[in-house]
C-alpha cells in the first residue's frame, strides 16, 4: 500500500476513529486502526461492539491495507507538520510514514488479521437534520444509566412512529424525552420502529453531526448504522425490555409553575457551590407566592438563593439531588418552562411552557428532613 493525503485529514480520521478502538484487547490488531486504500483512503476503528470508518480523499499511488497501532498513529500524526502525508506498508507489515523531513518506520499487522465490520443488510432507512439528532441526544443522554447492571437502559430508547422521531433516556432517578418531527415522510414499511441504542455510541454519533446536511439512520436486525455525510457509526442494537416510561409520567398535576429556565438554572448552580461535596446534600425549593427559596447545608456551610415566577401559590417543599435537577436544566431547549408537581414525594416534571411539547423530563424527589 503506498497513499498520500493532507495530515490535517488523516489526523481527524484517525482521532474519531480512534474512539471504537479498546487499548488492551487479547487480539492484537484490535488495538489498532485499519488503513485501507482503494478508491480513496479509509480508516476504521472496531471493538466489535462498535465501528466507526471515515473515508478521506488521498492520492492512492498503490492499493492495500495495512492495522497501524491506534496509540502510536494517533501520537505521530498528532506530532507531524501540516502537509501531505506518505504511508507505505509492505507485505511483511513494514510501514514507512513520512512528511517533511519526518519519517518513521513501525511494524503493523496484516489487514487480513482485522475483524471484518458487520455489512449494513436489508432494514429501515430514514433521515434527520445533523443538528437536530446532535441536539436531541446532548439534550437525553445524561439520563442514560451508567453501570446499572440492566444493560437496556444503559442506551437510548428510539422511537419512530407516524413521523415522529423520539428519544428517551432513564436511570430509575430521571427520565428525558425528545421529540421531533421527521421532515421526510417515511415510507409505509417504516412506519413504526423501536431500537436501543448504547449510550456511548451516541456520544460517537455527536461527534461527527455538524450544522448542515443530514444524518441517514439504517436499523438492521442486529446494528443500527449513523452515516454522516463520508463516517459512518455502526454499532449492535441492545436488547430490552426498556422501561415502559410513559406510565412513569403522572397524568395529572395540581400545580404548574411557569419560569425563566436560564434563571432558574443560575440559581441552581449558585447553590450547587455549596451543595457540591463528596456526598451531595439535597437541595430545597420551598415554593410560595411567586418565588422559589432554594436551600442546601452541608458540612462546608449553608447558601439560599431566591428565584421569581408568575403566580401565587401554596407553600410547598421538595428536595432534589441538585445534579439529577441541573443536568435537565441545562440542557431543557426552551426559554421558559412549566415545573408541574403535586406533592413532595411525587416525581416533579418540566416541560415547554409553550409551543411544541417536544420534550420531557422527569425527576424523583428525595424525602424531605421529618419525612422519615
Amino acid at each position: 500500500m503506498k497513499v498520500i493525503c493532507d495530515n490535517v485529514v488523516l489526523q481527524e480520521a484517525v482521532s474519531i476513529a480512534s474512539r471504537a478502538v479498546e487499548q488492551k484487547n487479547t487480539i492484537l490488531a484490535m488495538e489498532g486502526i485499519l488503513l485501507q486504500a482503494d478508491a480513496d483512503l479509509k480508516v476504521t476503528g472496531y471493538n466489535l461492539k462498535k465501528g466507526i470508518y471515515i473515508t478521506v480523499d488521498a492520492d492512492v499511488k498503490e492499493k492495500g491495507g495495512i492495522v497501524l497501532s491506534a496509540r502510536l498513529l494517533g501520537e505521530i500524526v498528532r506530532k507531524l507538520p501540516d502537509g501531505m502525508v506518505e504511508i507505505t506498508s509492505q507485505d511483511d507489515g513494514r510501514t514507512e510514514i513520512r512528511c517533511g523531513q519526518a519519517k518513521y518506520n513501525i511494524v503493523g499487522i496484516n489487514e487480513e488479521e482485522y475483524p471484518e465490520l458487520p455489512e449494513m443488510e436489508e432494514g429501515h432507512e430514514f433521515l434527520l437534520p445533523q443538528k437536530v439528532m446532535r441536539d436531541m441526544i446532548q439534550q437525553t443522554i445524561f439520563a442514560a444509566a451508567q453501570n446499572s447492571g440492566k444493560p437496556a437502559i444503559e442506551g437510548e430508547l428510539f422511537e419512530v412512529k407516524d413521523n415522529t422521531i423520539t428519544l428517551v433516556a432513564v436511570d430509575g432517578f430521571r427520565l428525558a424525552v425528545r421529540r421531533e418531527e421527521l421532515e421526510k415522510n417515511l415510507s409505509e414499511d417504516v412506519r413504526e420502529e423501536q431500537f436501543i441504542v448504547p449510550a456511548n455510541a451516541l456520544t460517537d454519533v455527536v461527534r461527527i453531526c455538524g450544522e448542515t446536511g443530514d444524518i441517514e439512520i439504517s436499523v438492521c436486525k442486529k446494528h443500527v448504522f449513523f452515516q454522516c455525510d463520508r463516517t459512518v457509526v455502526v454499532t449492535r442494537r441492545l436488547e430490552g425490555p426498556f422501561l415502559q416510561y410513559s406510565n412513569s409520567i403522572p397524568k395529572d398535576f395540581y400545580h404548574a409553575i411557569k419560569i425563566r429556565r436560564e434563571e432558574l438554572t443560575a440559581a441552581v448552580e449558585r447553590i450547587a457551590i455549596v451543595a457540591n461535596v463528596q456526598e451531595p446534600a439535597p437541595l430545597y425549593f420551598h415554593i410560595e407566592g411567586n418565588e422559589i427559596t432554594l436551600r442546601c447545608v452541608t458540612p462546608l456551610g449553608k447558601a439560599n438563593d431566591v428565584c421569581l415566577f408568575e403566580g401565587n401559590e401554596e407553600p410547598m417543599e421538595i428536595g432534589f439531588n441538585y445534579k439529577y435537577l441541573i443536568d435537565v436544566l441545562r440542557e431543557a431547549p426552551a426559554e421558559e418552562i412549566l415545573f408541574r408537581y403535586n406533592v413532595s414525594s411525587y416525581p416533579i416534571v418540566i416541560e415547554p411552557a409553550e409551543g411544541a411539547k417536544n420534550f420531557l423530563y422527569l425527576v424523583l424527589p428525595v424525602r424531605i428532613r421529618g419525612e422519615e
